[in-house]
C-alpha cells in the first residue's frame, strides 16, 4: 500500500534529483523509497565496501564524524 509523503527540499536538488531518477529509469517517489529501505535494512545484508571505498574511509578520524562537508573541507585542506 503506497502513503503520500510531502518533503521540503531545495529546488535544485528537486531539479538533479528528478534527472538522476529519469536517466536511471525510476521516479523519484521510487528513488526516495529505495534509499528509505536502504536506511532501515539490517546493517547485514549490506555489501562489502569495495577496497578503495575502505581507503577513502580510513583517512577520516573518528573525531570528524558529525562534521560537515565544509568543516571536512577546512580541517583536511592542503596547500598546494
Amino acid at each position: 500500500m503506497s502513503t503520500k509523503l510531502t518533503l521540503s527540499l531545495n529546488e535544485q536538488t528537486i531539479a538533479d534529483a528528478k534527472r538522476w531518477a529519469k536517466s536511471h529509469h525510476t521516479s523519484l517517489s521510487g528513488l526516495v523509497e529505495k534509499y528509505f529501505q536502504s536506511l532501515t535494512k539490517p546493517s547485514d545484508n549490506l555489501q562489502p565496501l569495495a577496497s578503495k571505498t575502505n581507503s577513502l574511509m580510513s583517512m577520516f578520524s573518528e573525531y570528524d564524524e558529525g562534521l560537515s562537508y565544509k568543516e571536512l573541507l577546512d580541517k583536511y585542506k592542503t596547500t598546494r
